[in-house]
């Protein structure tokens, strides 16, 4: 796949990978944040939740990540 094609996913026809990547690299800046990589946390190597800790709304094409 091309990923400078953002409108082509011959898996997931409609899904942008760029507005994908800039979703994924948010959650892992929020799971740093957030102190998920220590194996003493509570959540330690899970993202659930972490959007709406940090009342964020996920990212779309509509509302990229910025």
């Amino acid at each position: 796949m091309n990923t400078t094609d953002t409108q082509t996913n011959r898996f997931m026809p409609g899904c942008n990978p760029l507005t994908q990547r800039a979703r994924q690299d948010r959650l892992d800046a929020l799971y740093l944040e957030d102190g998920r990589h220590n194996p003493d946390h509570e959540h330690h190597s899970t993202y659930t939740g972490l959007w709406a800790k940090y009342g964020l709304a996920p990212c779309t094409d509509e509302a990229p990540c910025s």
